[in-house]
């Protein structure tokens, strides 16, 4: 189980160049051209308790970008807790350089014949511009 982010501070962005941050060591931070990408948290799946709540919250703020120059003005940051407890705090440029506001996914992937389900009952989103 991981969290990626990713960063691109260039007003117009070239969708053929792409960060892929790998957890497990491999490549957890990633650098090409202006464009970068980091693993702010991973855990390995069998760590994970299963048949019981785990609570997550994440907390974001994006850098903010100079549309003129293409680059990141201000670092932003990744927090992440699992049950009230912090095992995470990254900080470092994220988001895009977009006037219109950050792309944000979210997701949780298990993929193959071992996969499980998640339910995520009480999802709750609050988004506050600081």
């Amino acid at each position: 189980m991981c969290l990626l982010i990713r960063s691109d501070p260039a007003a117009r962005s070239d969708n053929r160049v792409k960060t892929k941050p790998r957890p497990g060591g491999i490549r957890p931070f990633q650098k090409i051209g202006n464009k970068s990408g980091a693993v702010v948290f991973e855990k390995p799946i069998s760590e994970v308790a299963i048949n019981q709540w785990i609570h997550f919250r994440v907390e974001i703020k994006y850098s903010r970008y100079n549309i003129n120059s293409d680059k990141a003005l201000t670092l932003g940051y990744v927090k992440v807790w699992m049950n009230e407890k912090k095992v995470a705090h990254w900080k470092g440029d994220v988001g895009k350089n977009d006037e219109k506001g950050p792309y944000f996914k979210y997701g949780i992937y298990k993929p193959g014949t071992d996969g499980f389900k998640v339910d995520c009952a009480g999802f709750a989103q609050q988004v506050r511009n600081l």
